[in-house]
């Protein structure tokens, strides 16, 4: 699941590229812009925040695994 977070983010990326390039061309409003940009800013970030949590319960789930093996090598 993160590595389709990690291409979302990237998709993210590209698409901030493309409002400003937009409105560098004067297809887009300067206020629209930053109103597009700030979602997207806020999704990014939430984005950001999920794959971090997603790293983190995997690390645990292995630190988990580790004990499990080693509670069980003992038995």
């Amino acid at each position: 699941m993160g590595r389709f977070i990690q291409i979302a983010m990237g998709s993210g990326a590209e698409l901030s590229y493309h409002f400003l390039l937009a409105r560098d061309l004067g297809l887009l409003e300067a206020k629209l812009y930053q109103g597009l940009d700030s979602d997207l800013g806020a999704i990014m970030r939430m984005m950001s925040s999920l794959s971090q949590t997603i790293r983190s319960h995997t690390v645990n789930e292995e630190k988990l695994g580790l004990v499990a093996s080693k509670l069980k090598a003992k038995s």
